[in-house]
């Protein structure tokens, strides 16, 4: 579609949407030069905390639009989606295999009024805040004020940038604005859709270069006019992927299409992905390696990724994180060994970070990923308070820290640490325990463990741990996990830091 055809259908829409306005809503370009971004207020809904709430945005929009979804961003804090970063909906370009083209801007920004509401549970740039926290924001949002390079909304307040004279409109049901989700919806029995914790395929699909740029959002190699030959598949099933040409002479294939599966790792994805790339480089420029070359050399990758695995699983699994709730509280120990190898480095480390008050997270893995990543999560959970005036409650810490590790595992350096992000309200004094790995699951949990730590102390908490447990009784529970580690456990960890995290705050308990 040429670039005077996206204009066209732009303006159009741009037409109707001042014509006939909607009540819950307000788009247009941000200026007359540039129609293919736009700035966008909407009302948030009723429910969820959001009510009187008034939301502010920006849609990029591609040139081969409306045959490719735009991009879709926040630029007013609103306690559901992060600032800055692409909204994970199946009309925008996150998913753009699920894009119609007979959708348009009403039908998306309808449908994203109505996901305000919904749980992020861990989604890509999805916030959980509570309903008093969103509340509060919906407050203050209503003078926030676009310092961009918009000419109509620039410097003008929420507040008066999208009246009230149209809420009494009667509202129209928009056509495919109920068809949209944040979760991928398969348009054919051959597509596999994962979201937001592993990384999206889909089997039988073109690639060209307009959409390698969504394809690094999730760490894929692609190719122009790929199809996908898979890990671990025959050269003769390789051989007909690539239309049936002989293997000796495979002019220009139709391509490869490999996982980046180092990127869940924390190694050097460029030195154990070699041989990989140098066979998919000569595939690509048309130098026509051998079929039974790409099978020699998907093997020899995966058999370096078990190794890595091995190489991780090691690393962590001598240390020890524990997690148990109470009545109105959460107990927390972690070992206070560090090791490298066979060889203790050192005693008596804290491997926790208070986040605010009435949250901690427990950490373990490679010792310089935990320091910058809990260092990172502390420093920026405290500049939130700064900023805002309240702290993240305990899901929406987990619920972010999720979210980092999710984006760290797409990346050329992911995080390799494991984690426990346990706190209470300090209004109701309910406890919450999150249980995360370096894949970047995400798991509410009564009590938790990490490390080889678990296959010990997993069985007696299911035997001992029940619902509203006292601090004498949480205390007498973790000292029968310690007490079985140190009989049954080969790794000699003598010491444990024991915290317990309630409404008064954080504090050390000695067992």
């Amino acid at each position: 579609m040429s670039r005077s055809a996206a204009v066209k259908r732009l303006m159009k829409e741009y037409g109707d949407l001042e014509q006939d306005p909607s009540p819950d809503f307000v788009a247009y370009p941000i200026n007359d030069s540039n129609v293919f971004e736009w700035h966008f207020t909407l009302r948030g809904p009723n429910e969820g905390g959001f009510s009187g709430g008034k939301y502010h945005g920006r849609i990029v929009f591609p040139s081969d639009y409306p045959f490719k979804p735009p991009d879709m961003y926040f630029l007013t804090p609103n306690g559901r989606f992060e600032l800055n970063k692409k909204i994970c909906l199946s009309i925008t370009g996150f998913h753009a295999e699920t894009w119609r083209p007979a959708w348009g801007i009403r039908s998306a920004l309808t449908a994203l009024i109505s996901f305000f509401p919904t749980e992020g549970n861990g989604a890509i740039g999805a916030l959980d805040y509570t309903v008093d926290e969103r509340a509060i924001i919906a407050k203050r949002s209503l003078d926030w004020m676009c310092a961009g390079i918009c000419e109509r909304c620039e410097g003008i307040k929420m507040k008066d940038l999208l009246t009230d004279e149209l809420m009494h409109k009667e509202r129209k049901k928009v056509e495919g604005a109920d068809e949209i989700s944040f979760s991928l919806k398969s348009t054919s029995a051959s597509t596999e859709s994962v979201v937001a914790g592993d990384i999206v395929e889909t089997e039988s699909e073109k690639v060209d270069a307009t959409t390698a740029t969504v394809a690094d959002e999730y760490s894929l190699n692609k190719f122009e006019g790929a199809k996908e030959i898979v890990p671990g598949e025959s050269s003769a099933s390789a051989s007909q992927s690539i239309g049936n040409v002989p293997p000796a002479i495979t002019p220009q294939p139709e391509g490869l299409r490999l996982r980046n599966i180092t990127a869940a790792v924390g190694m050097n994805r460029d030195a154990d992905a070699a041989p990989v790339t140098e066979v998919v480089a000569r595939a690509g420029t048309g130098l026509a390696p051998h079929v039974n070359l790409v099978d020699e050399a998907m093997e020899q990758y995966h058999r370096r990724l078990r190794q890595i695995d091995t190489a991780i699983l090691c690393l962590g699994g001598l240390e020890v994180l524990l997690g148990i709730t109470g009545k109105d509280f959460v107990l927390t120990a972690s070992d206070a060994t560090t090791a490298r190898g066979i060889v203790v480095q050192n005693r008596g480390e804290d491997k926790s970070r208070a986040l605010n008050k009435h949250n901690i997270m427990l950490y373990s893995g490679e010792a310089g990923d935990t320091t910058q990543f809990a260092e990172y999560i502390q420093c920026n959970t405290q500049l939130y308070r700064i900023r805002n005036g309240l702290d993240l409650s305990t899901r929406a810490v987990s619920s972010y820290v999720r979210k980092e590790l999710a984006t760290s595992l797409r990346s050329r350096n992911p995080y390799t640490v494991n984690l426990l992000v346990g706190g209470v309200d300090p209004a109701s004094g309910a406890p919450e325990l999150y249980w995360l790995d370096y894949l970047s699951s995400c798991v509410k949990l009564d009590y938790a463990a990490h490390g080889y730590a678990s296959y010990f102390c997993m069985s007696t908490m299911d035997r001992y741990w029940q619902p509203n447990l006292s601090l004498d009784e949480a205390l007498e529970l973790l000292r029968k996990c310690l007490a079985e580690l140190k009989i049954r456990f080969i790794g000699n960890l003598p010491d444990f830091t024991v915290k317990v995290v309630d409404k008064d705050g954080i504090r050390i308990v000695q067992i």
